[in-house]
């Protein structure tokens, strides 16, 4: 039974699913000036791509959405078409490209080619940020300190000043850019490691035979988008993370050990401790855990 009007799903040569619709062979402007775009072309005409650096840290890109919203009520035809770097098309793609090389190895594995997925962007983008963020909170101590011993009776009035302003404006930057960046890269690495997964466990779904179904639980199925793919998605935040923090933990102790000697060892001691404890912990929940699914 079908209704007038209405999208109907079908599925191309690659087996993705799309929908079709009356509405994608027409493009016509919405009312208030709205941004009706057709939908068989998403990575088209998207703010995104034409964003620069400052744009998107600052999300500058998304102005115009925000001044129209503050003239009428938005509508769906009003969003900004999906950007050609979010599109899961490619990024299933992408990962079936991947995991087809890792079958020739042999011993394939998932997270090599999802971290060839998103290796290089990963690492340029966050690397480049945490590097620089770790050099301004390297940098600021120091100048703090300048500025304390002009109160000591040490250094001109305008030395002060300059350490002042220079203390103030990096953390500006480290604050408000850096870490804001910082956050929107890892976001879009895991949500492009969650669109990837999902669109190829899709495409995979529809490819199998009805033998092959009948095998396969709706709440396996569920379970792996919703658990298993969602692991990952909130892993990428902490993976640059744990990297850039031995380098910096590195470089801290080497700064402090400068400063107070061998005392600093202490406090890197219960770091250190702390961070086999944590390990221990989550091994065990784990353990427990997989033991309570079997």
């Amino acid at each position: 039974m079908a209704m007038n009007g209405s999208s109907s799903p079908r599925v191309d040569n690659q087996g993705y699913a799309t929908l079709s619709s009356p509405r994608e062979e027409t493009q016509a402007p919405s009312a208030g000036g709205g941004h009706h775009r057709s939908g068989s072309s998403p990575s088209v005409d998207s703010p995104v791509d034409r964003a620069g650096l400052l744009s998107r840290l600052l999300f500058l890109w998304i102005t115009p959405l925000i001044n129209l919203g503050q003239k009428r009520g938005l509508v769906g035809d009003d969003l900004f078409p999906i950007g050609r770097q979010d599109a899961a098309e490619r990024l299933c793609r992408d990962l079936e490209r991947q995991w087809k090389r890792q079958l020739l190895h042999e011993k394939p594995s998932l997270l090599r080619a999802c971290a060839h997925l998103i290796g290089r962007n990963y690492i340029t983008v966050t690397g480049t940020m945490h590097s620089i963020s770790m050099v301004i909170g390297f940098t600021s101590p120091f100048l703090l300190g300048k500025v304390i011993e002009y109160f000591s009776g040490y250094g001109t009035r305008r030395d002060a000043y300059l350490y002042t302003m220079g203390f103030v404006g990096l953390s500006v930057v480290r604050a408000g850019l850096l870490h804001l960046g910082i956050f929107v890269a890892q976001r879009e690495v895991g949500m492009h490691l969650r669109v990837a997964l999902t669109s190829l466990i899709h495409k995979k779904v529809l490819q199998l035979s009805h033998s092959s179904l009948l095998k396969i639980t709706t709440g396996h199925i569920v379970n792996l988008v919703s658990t298993d793919v969602q692991r990952l998605d909130e892993l990428a935040p902490w993976l640059s993370a744990g990297l850039v923090g031995i380098v910096a933990s590195i470089l801290a102790v080497a700064l402090v050990w400068n400063q107070v000697g061998v005392s600093c060892l202490s406090g890197f001691g219960l770091v250190i401790l702390n961070l086999l404890f944590q390990f221990i912990s989550a091994s065990l929940m784990a353990k427990y855990r997989d033991e309570q699914r079997n």
